[in-house]
C-alpha cells in the first residue's frame, strides 16, 4: 500500500482558524458586556437578591426607589448620617447611621424606616389599632402607628 498526501490549501486552513478565533473573541466580548451590564444595574438587583445591608448615598437610594413598583419611605436627608439600605422580598429598610458606624452594626439604637409592599396594609393597621390590647397614634404627615402589648412600640 502506498501513502498519498492530500494537497493542503494553507490559505483555506488559515481562514478557517481565523474565523474560529474571531467567533471565540466575539463570544468572550459578549459575555463581558453582559456581565458588565448586570453589575451596572441599580442596587435593587443586588440587594433584593442577597438582603444584605449596604451603605448608599442619597442618589443611590433615590435610584433604588425608582427601580421599584412601590414607594420607599424615609425621613429625608440627615446631616452627619449615612444611609444603610436593606431589601428583601419586597420589604425595604433605610437605617440612619452616624458617621463612622458600619453597615450591619447589630446595635438597635438607630433610626430605621421600613417599607412593606403589602396589599391592604393600612386596613390591617386599622384592625390592629382597634384591638383592646393595642395603642394607636397619629404621626406627622398623616402617618399612623399602632402597637400591641405583645409587640410594644
Amino acid at each position: 500500500m502506498e501513502l498519498t498526501q492530500h494537497p493542503v490549501n494553507l490559505r483555506q486552513q488559515y481562514r478557517q482558524q481565523l474565523s474560529l478565533l474571531v467567533l471565540a473573541a466575539a463570544v468572550v466580548v459578549t459575555g463581558l458586556v453582559v456581565a458588565w451590564l448586570a453589575f451596572q444595574k441599580s442596587p435593587s438587583a443586588a440587594l433584593s437578591a442577597n438582603g444584605q445591608a449596604t451603605l448608599v448615598s442619597e442618589a443611590q437610594l433615590q435610584r433604588f426607589a425608582g427601580s421599584l413598583d412601590h414607594p420607599v419611605y424615609w425621613v429625608g436627608p440627615k446631616a452627619g448620617y449615612s444611609y444603610e439600605l436593606t431589601s428583601s422580598h419586597g420589604r425595604v429598610w433605610v437605617r440612619y447611621l452616624p458617621t463612622g458606624v458600619r453597615a450591619g452594626d447589630h446595635r438597635a439604637s438607630f433610626l430605621v424606616v421600613g417599607t412593606y409592599a403589602l396589599p391592604g396594609a393600612f386596613a390591617g393597621l386599622q384592625r390592629v389599632a382597634k384591638s383592646p390590647t393595642a395603642g394607636s397614634w397619629c404621626t406627622t404627615r398623616s402617618g399612623r402607628r399602632a402597637s400591641t402589648s405583645a409587640t410594644p412600640a
